[in-house]
């Protein structure tokens, strides 16, 4: 599963975004960054859903920033060996749509 969005926002921003949880989130994650790249997980659904991951697997996507003159594409890509995501994709793009103002570009869901 690979999403891409645009948003308006410099990479460096998007940068520091990620790097601050917020109310709107509508989960609760760890950012990191390791062997060169950023990556997200999704430990849990937001503290006001009636939904829970619980002991599922917790999906893990590499991020990409690129910046453009425009903005900032970036390319969301799940890396897990498991077949199954415990979380729909529809949720996935809402949280960058929310999180950095982004417009989904292209989403690959196989």
């Amino acid at each position: 599963m690979k999403f891409c969005f645009h948003t308006h926002y410099a990479k460096d921003l998007c940068l520091q975004y990620m790097q601050n949880k917020n109310v709107n989130d509508i989960f609760e994650y760890k950012w990191e960054y390791k062997y060169g790249q950023w990556f997200i997980t999704f430990i849990e659904f937001a503290r006001n859903s009636l939904r829970g991951l619980g002991n599922s697997p917790k999906p893990t996507f590499m991020v990409i920033f690129k910046e453009t003159p425009e903005g900032t594409d970036i390319e969301v890509e799940y890396i897990e060996d498991i077949p199954i995501m415990f979380v729909d994709y529809k949720e996935v793009r809402q949280f960058w749509e929310t999180k950095l103002d982004a417009v989904s570009v292209r989403e690959d869901t196989w």
